[in-house]
């Protein structure tokens, strides 16, 4: 019994670098683009007032809130020679504000990849659009280093995971069983 706990983590590694595939995970092809949905008056603001025309509000007085979206490729790829069957975005609704969900039963061959189609949203308030693309980063902060979970399975069924910390400049994958 102590000889088959002793040897049980050799016996994991052994299913994994040997028997299992290693999927890795990739941000590709990032663009923002930002949308204009709206004038908003800043807190504090005053109207300015003419005598024909009454209270009014000039461009300079007022800021706009801005929808800034980012969207790109998520690349999955095989990293070993062994197939990857069934891979499933566990957390993705979390991570993406959309994506499209890959199809049922997705299998990477050794060495192949599927790119899936991801976009994140934000909403700024901003005085211009360029003030708005300086505040705002790619991804947004709450996803920046955002643990994207994905599960596979080798021929015989066991699952294997990979953590995706999503990042533009850091991007990082760690494996787990």
């Amino acid at each position: 019994m102590k000889i088959s706990t002793f040897f049980k983590p050799f016996l994991e590694l052994y299913r994994y670098f040997l028997k299992g595939a290693r999927v890795d995970a990739a941000l590709i092809n990032l663009t923002k683009t930002r949308l204009n949905k709206g004038n908003v008056i800043p807190p504090g603001a005053t109207p300015r007032t003419d005598n024909k025309i009454g209270s009014y509000w000039e461009r300079d007085d007022l800021d706009i809130m801005w929808n800034i979206t980012t969207d790109g490729i998520l690349l999955l790829k095989n990293n070993s020679t062994k197939p990857a069957y069934d891979i499933k975005l566990i957390n993705a609704g979390e991570c993406f504000s959309a994506y499209k969900k890959p199809q049922q039963l997705l299998s990477l061959d050794g060495g192949k990849s599927v790119e899936i189609s991801i976009s994140f949203e934000q909403m700024i308030i901003a005085h211009t659009g360029p003030d708005a693309d300086a505040l705002l980063s790619i991804i947004p902060a709450a996803k920046e280093r955002f643990p994207l979970k994905i599960s596979y399975k080798n021929e015989g069924g066991h699952i294997f995971y990979t953590i995706f910390y999503v990042s533009t400049t850091n991007p990082q994958n760690e494996y787990w069983i």
